[in-house]
């Protein structure tokens, strides 16, 4: 190439950057987890907390634990000092087929109403991954509805039955319950088991 293309050369490389140099930068990868409370601790904070971009420290996220049963892979956290929402947030530790762990992440959060967000999680590579969705399928509204009336529900929340999915601490299925504090009575409208690959809806627990 000769000296008088040299320049042009300079320009065209600075206009037109590597197409890698404009990727997002990739998640830091993390040590495979080795109990349930080491999984919490390295999901992504927007996972377990109610508003994403807080700033939040190690030291900040463990004191939320509440209660963890790493023999039967359970944890249940809740905000704390000036990190305090209203609601809780629970994981849990699932076995797969192929031995892989599966590990199911509940925030509730409430003000004034309450929602839930579910997701299902593996460990790859160094890096959560949200397979939600081939793992499970929330209830349709209407089938919640059914099931509340079958279950005698108080009639004022019979529109609009305040469901959460209750992760489990001892066995293996996740209940579809009716929020205690709201309708004033237990009510369990079945139990979702994890089976070929899927969680499914058992009404009958």
């Amino acid at each position: 190439m000769t000296r008088a293309g040299l320049p042009f050369l300079i320009v065209w490389l600075f206009a037109f950057p590597c197409a890698h140099a404009l990727d997002p930068p990739l998640p830091t990868p993390h040590p495979k987890p080795a109990d349930i409370e080491s999984a919490y601790m390295s999901l992504p904070l927007d996972w377990i907390h109610p508003s994403p971009g807080a700033d939040v420290s190690d030291a900040d996220r463990r004191s939320w634990i509440d209660r963890v049963d790493r023999r039967n892979g359970y944890l249940k956290f809740s905000g704390k000092a000036t990190q305090v929402w209203e609601g809780y947030g629970e994981c849990a530790w699932f076995k797969r087929v192929d031995a892989t762990p599966l590990v199911a992440v509940s925030l509730l959060t409430c003000g004034p109403a309450c929602e839930q967000s579910l997701r299902f999680v593996t460990f790859e590579s160094g890096v959560w991954k949200d397979v939600t969705a081939t793992v499970f399928t929330p209830l349709p509204d209407e089938r919640i509805r059914q099931l509340y009336a079958g279950r005698n529900g108080p009639a004022e929340f019979a529109q609009d039955p305040p469901v959460v999915y209750q992760l489990p601490r001892f066995g293996t299925g996740i209940e579809l319950r009716v929020q205690e504090q709201i309708v004033g009575k237990s009510i369990v409208l079945g139990v979702l088991r994890l089976k070929d690959g899927r969680f499914t809806f058992d009404p009958d627990r």
